[in-house]
């Protein structure tokens, strides 16, 4: 009846939003010159609990230097893409960033978004090495992102 396809497409508006549809040129380029040093984006892909394929971006000043790391997270029916706007303070400010495309979204593999619910796990999937206990966490839009996913911190 109307009314229930009136409520699957509202359901379906929510955790099938439409994909942030990007190439690698929209990151920027992999090598550039700040005032602290030179820049290199690391692109990475990792699985999350559901074998799932995520990929990240990891941008952070070629030193030997231990940086806290911003989990950037980005906003429903967005993608990394979205954290470009961002590096120019966060990496002048002596931090990394690692932003990624959770499950569902931009070019991670998944069918659905959990506005935070599973995007947690997708955070948790990065390597024990890239964890630490001061990290900073950007939400994108918090009120309608993945906001839970960003209680998991990491390091450069």
């Amino acid at each position: 009846d109307s009314l229930t396809a009136l409520y699957e497409g509202l359901v379906a508006a929510i955790i099938r939003p439409p994909r942030a549809a990007y190439d690698a040129q929209s990151l920027g380029p992999t090598s550039f010159e700040i005032a602290e040093g030179r820049v290199l984006r690391r692109d990475i892909t990792l699985s999350n609990v559901r074998r799932e394929r995520l990929v990240a971006s990891h941008w952070a000043v070629d030193d030997a230097a231990k940086r806290p790391c911003v989990i950037f997270c980005h906003a429903n029916s967005a993608s990394r893409v979205q954290a470009v706007h961002y590096l120019a303070l966060l990496l002048s400010l002596g931090c990394s960033v690692l932003a990624l495309d959770f499950a569902g979204a931009g070019l991670s593999e998944g069918d659905v978004v959990t506005l935070g619910f599973r995007e947690a796990d997708d955070v948790a999937a990065y390597p024990p090495a890239w964890k630490s206990t001061s990290a900073l966490c950007l939400p994108e839009n918090s009120s309608l992102s993945h906001f839970a996913a960003t209680t998991r911190p990491c390091r450069a």
